[in-house]
């Protein structure tokens, strides 16, 4: 199956399986989103079978599609005013083992300065959500306990340093939400935010004392799974700054989320509550709530994921010289009056400027890349109306 930009993805994109969180915020906010990955061929040789997986955002009860558009592949040849885009091969729609929705874009061939670029773009409405207790406690399906509660390289469910922890859990009389603290603040005691590249496994960060949210994420599922708890990781963008403000997130964010009957998933972001207030205290716990500026992705385990342990997109080419880049690029659809700054007369608005400018004046640059449906104001290579084959 495949489809060009400009196509709308909210009728095929499905919920995906269990997401039992109820909106708890009754103002949806309302935001657009573009997520970019390109690889430019920094090396002397053309790189060749290029292909670049884009994790699509599923509609769920907290996050709501009001358009989802997916572009065709575009190269970028370098020349004057910024160079030239050629249209590539649609990308094809694929889903992975726990229903994530993934673009793929290939590109055959792309030569030395020369950028391949893969995009979607969306507006949604967001929700903060809050996990209630369901009126009927839940069952995991066999097929999906066995998975998550599957051991990993990235957990190591049975290395000497998880199990002595997971003893020294069971020591304690707790269960349901409680053990879940538990388990969560044995992880923020043990270990603090320290982003050093890579992932690595559960029994490392928890004895070195650092990891990214990734390595929270998997110390907490590893120990919950050592515990008979299933458990997985969510992972999305996140919005970090002012909401009037356009922002630019180049980190993402993944958390966790451990099934209890009474409550069916719950998300625990162990990374995010171990960070501390403008006064030093540790901040309020959010075990169970889902705040309103995450966008999730994905959901999932890693092990058979088309994207592997990336929650957001993957890359793979033949060649040297390849370097990759991914963005996801925030704004406000509408600034409402009473949020506007007074201006001066004839003055658009700061926030208003930068988003004009951010979605719609960069047709040459793909950090300011275009609203879908704008032609280029850069011409069009020769091949503009072919596809390849």
């Amino acid at each position: 199956m495949a489809w060009t930009g400009g196509f709308s993805l909210c009728l095929l994109l499905p919920l995906l399986p269990l997401s039992l969180a109820e909106p708890d915020d009754a103002a949806p906010h309302q935001r657009a989103l573009r997520f970019v990955y390109e690889v430019e061929n920094q090396g002397d040789k053309p790189l060749r079978r290029l292909e670049l997986r884009l994790v699509l955002p599923p509609e769920l009860p907290r996050q709501k599609h009001l358009r989802l558009d997916v572009q065709r592949g575009t190269e970028l040849v370098p020349g004057p005013k910024g160079g030239t885009w050629r249209l590539r091969a649609p990308a094809v729609l694929k889903r992975d083992p726990y229903g994530n929705r993934v673009a793929v874009f290939r590109c055959k061939k792309l030569a030395p300065g020369h950028r391949f670029v893969a995009q979607w773009y969306g507006e949604f409405l967001l929700l903060t959500t809050k996990r209630q207790r369901l009126a009927q406690p839940l069952t995991l399906s066999r097929k999906e306990r066995v998975r998550y509660l599957r051991d990993a390289p990235r957990y190591q469910t049975k290395s000497p340093v998880i199990r002595r922890y997971a003893k020294k859990l069971a020591a304690q009389p707790q269960e349901g939400l409680d053990l879940l603290r538990a388990i969560q603040s044995l992880v923020m005691d043990r270990m603090k935010y320290e982003r050093a590249g890579g992932w690595d496994p559960a029994p490392l960060c928890l004895q070195r004392g650092t990891g990214s949210c990734s390595e929270y994420s998997f110390a907490f599922i590893s120990l919950c799974r050592a515990m008979g708890i299933p458990a997985r990781w969510s992972g999305g963008l996140a919005l970090r700054k002012s909401e009037r403000s356009l922002y630019v997130d180049k980190v993402f964010h993944r958390w966790a989320e451990a099934w209890l009957p009474e409550y069916g998933w719950v998300p625990v972001d162990a990374s995010r509550d171990d960070g501390e207030e403008r006064d030093g205290k540790r901040r309020p716990s959010t075990l169970g709530t889902l705040q309103w500026p995450l966008l999730i992705l994905a959901r999932g385990d890693g092990v058979d994921a088309l994207t592997g342990w990336s929650y957001h997109c993957s890359g793979k080419w033949a060649g040297k010289g390849g370097k990759s880049r991914r963005r996801g690029y925030w704004a406000k659809l509408r600034l409402p009056k009473d949020e506007r700054e007074p201006t001066k007369p004839g003055r658009r608005h700061p926030a208003a400027q930068r988003q004009r400018m951010l979605f719609e004046s960069g047709a040459g640059h793909v950090d300011a890349p275009q609203r879908p449906g704008m032609k280029p104001k850069t011409k069009l290579g020769p091949d503009k109306a072919k596809t390849p084959r």
